[in-house]
């Protein structure tokens, strides 16, 4: 997506040195008001009443926080923002104070005029103009993307309107026509001018207010945790100044909690890290509407009690809606505490249910880990979720963003008694251990996502078996092309040519055609040879003749038979054997042979045993008394040992023993 940064930024150092510029500026403007506001025995309704203290007090909270945000993050046009806007209300302060003492002390009337129109255009660049501006490009500084522009440009337009009609405005400021503005012309707006005014600054909050909900939506962890600073700060100031809205008037001393926007936005911006926003801001809900539905509650009653008793016994009636109100405030604040918790933190009280959607997830998640982690995270308002593999620590799955500084906890993921995976949870901001309650969640939750887990290793594992299949399959296949390819065609090819050439020499030279026919014939064994090598090489003939058990002998014969390597070969192998899969019977024979190869040919044993056993599964063991060394490599016989047990669902391993070395695998086979 493509953003547009409203205007260049200087560079830190110097735009370290404009931010200081600017608030030693605004200070310099604060110390004047108090100053001259002491000097002039300015009394405080008089401050209160132009708007002076709301004015100075918004300033410092716009130009503080604007100093925080040029400060440390340069970059983002919302601190340049502030501080424009907090110049402006600081100015307006300053000409505010230098009013009235210009109006006592009579000065011309142009200066109070030229005051007069300096004070209106400060105060309206600030809170009522660019300050929405700043709102469109936060937390990033930058616009949501450039379909916003158009919004932008009419924030700025808007802005430049007021302040003209402000300048040109011929309203008086406290009430002499020395405090018009030294621009106003006289005129005034038509009433249709002025509505559509009106409709267009409701369109741009309107608008602003989406463009904070799509980054809400679309952006990550971080971005909704600064918005979530925003929300907590403009409900403050919502449910503070709710009356004076509501009914059009107020105190204006309420006014001063605007500040806590633009203080809360500077906290989202430098360090939105600092609580744990969701808990403060889940308490706050909580307890406003609490007391909000209280007071309504309680006005209802007293309001239906009033009509319906006769009016000297209001006492009573005022008595019996507290007892009401009492009984019911505490059902009402659990049921907010309710709704407001599942908002921030998901089902995470609902232990049972959360289990249960992600059992059903688990049934239609055609072995997507990914997507059960995603609704196990969203189901609990976590900002991260993985399950890392026990053996190798690798991550088999993830769900959410994971910030540099974010904490960790780990729940163990066990199935059937074993501990396979873990379940990382990364902590919500402002917390250090994991909650009670979510972790009696996710060690709920964490059996079905070890089966889950469980099942998905074993899917790969299939899948790798197949794949594995394949590949053998085919460099089988080549091994074929290649030796009857290379040797039989050519030795085929040949004897048919020697063929041809005695067939032609027969009538005329019989003593040439005999020697054709002689090397014809040794030619001729030789391929055969070479045919039953291959077909050997595919499944031993032994195996078919006489069966995997006799074949067995008939190998430990051949090893008792070389007298010349020393080594007694013994046997214990099953009387009956029932029938099995050419599969299992080649596997059986071939690791059997295989394990007494590797003793004859690396081992200086001088007894062995091979022992095959029947039970649940085919048990092949291959054991000898040869003097264990330090350090050895598996080589290729080993590999397809392990090799040729795991391709029939199987194991295989080789271990010293204190008698020697031992190879061990199991074949199982059904019954």
């Amino acid at each position: 997506m493509t953003h547009h940064v409203v205007r260049p930024m200087p560079a830190a150092p110097h735009g370290r040195r404009v931010v200081t510029a600017i608030a030693g500026t605004g200070a310099a403007m604060v110390v004047f008001v108090l100053i001259a506001a002491i000097m002039s025995e300015t009394g405080p309704g008089l401050l209160v009443e132009s708007y002076t203290l709301t004015n100075m007090t918004i300033g410092i909270s716009l130009l503080g926080s604007g100093s925080l945000i040029g400060w440390f993050r340069p970059s983002n046009a919302v601190g340049w923002l502030f501080l424009g806007c907090g110049s402006g209300h600081l100015l307006s302060a300053t000409v505010a104070i230098l009013l009235l003492l210009g109006t006592n002390a009579g000065w011309p009337t142009p200066v109070t005029r030229t005051l007069t129109t300096i004070f209106h255009v400060g105060w309206i660049v600030g809170i009522p103009g660019l300050f929405l501006l700043a709102l469109l490009l936060f937390p990033t500084g930058r616009l949501p993307s450039h379909r916003w522009m158009p919004v932008a440009i009419a924030i700025v337009t808007a802005t430049g309107y007021n302040v003209a009609a402000a300048a040109l405005s011929p309203e008086s400021l406290l009430g002499s026509s020395a405090t018009v503005s030294v621009l106003s012309s006289g005129y005034r707006a038509p009433e249709p001018v002025e509505l559509a005014l009106n409709f267009v600054s409701a369109a741009l909050l309107a608008l602003v207010t989406v463009s904070l909900v799509v980054r809400y939506r679309k952006g990550g962890e971080e971005t909704k945790r600064q918005l979530l600073w925003l929300i907590l700060a403009v409900a403050a100031v919502g449910l503070l100044n709710s009356q004076r809205w509501i009914s059009g008037d107020g105190p204006i001393l309420l006014l001063l909690s605007i500040g806590l926007v633009p203080t809360a936005i500077a906290i989202a911006i430098v360090r939105y890290r600092l609580l744990d926003i969701r808990l403060v801001l889940s308490r706050t809900f909580v307890y406003a509407l609490t007391v909000a539905t209280t007071i309504v509650a309680y006005g209802a009653i007293i309001g239906t009690f009033t009509m319906l008793v006769p009016s000297d016994n209001d006492l009573g009636a005022a008595t019996l809606a507290v007892i009401v109100v009492a009984v019911a405030f505490n059902p009402v604040r659990l049921l907010l505490h309710r709704l407001i918790n599942r908002a921030f933190y998901g089902s995470r009280a609902d232990i049972a249910g959360t289990a249960l959607k992600v059992a059903d997830r688990i049934q239609g998640s055609d072995d997507d880990l990914g997507a059960l982690l995603d609704g196990a995270r969203l189901d609990l308002r976590l900002p991260y979720l993985a399950v890392q593999k026990e053996s190798d620590a690798a991550l088999i799955a993830s769900s959410g963003e994971l910030a540099k500084d974010a904490q960790l906890a780990a729940v163990p993921l066990s199935y059937r008694g074993k501990t396979r995976a873990t379940l990382l949870v990364g902590l919500r901001r402002g917390e250090s251990t994991l909650h009670d309650t979510d972790l009696r969640v996710l060690s709920l939750i964490a059996a079905p996502l070890a089966v889950a887990q469980h099942a998905i290793e074993l899917t790969e594992e299939v899948r790798a078996a197949r794949a594995s299949t394949v590949q053998a399959r085919e460099w089988e296949r080549k091994r074929l092309h290649r030796e009857l390819h290379d040797g039989l065609g050519p030795d085929l090819t040949s004897i048919a040519l020697r063929a041809d050439a005695a067939y032609n020499l027969i009538p005329n030279d019989p003593d040439q055609a005999l020697v054709h026919l002689t090397e014809l014939r040794q030619q001729v064994r030789s391929s055969i040879n070479d045919v039953r090598r291959v077909v050997y090489g595919l499944r031993p003939v032994e195996l078919d003749r006489h069966g995997f058990v006799d074949a067995i002998r008939r190998r430990i014969a051949n090893a008792n038979g070389d007298l010349d390597r020393g080594l007694s070969v013994s046997a214990i192998l099953p009387d009956c054997v029932p029938e099995l899969s050419p599969a299992t019977e080649l596997a059986t024979y071939r690791i059997a042979s295989e394990g007494l190869e590797n003793v004859l040919r690396h081992s200086d044993a001088t007894l062995c045993t091979v022992t095959i056993s029947l039970a649940d599964d085919i048990r092949i063991s291959v054991q000898d008394n040869g003097s264990p060394v330090t350090t050895w490599i598996s080589g290729v016989g080993i590999g397809s040992i392990v090799d040729r047990a795991e391709e029939l669902g199987g194991s295989a391993s080789v271990d010293a023993t204190p008698a020697g070395w031992r190879v061990e695998a199991c074949i199982p086979f059904p019954k």
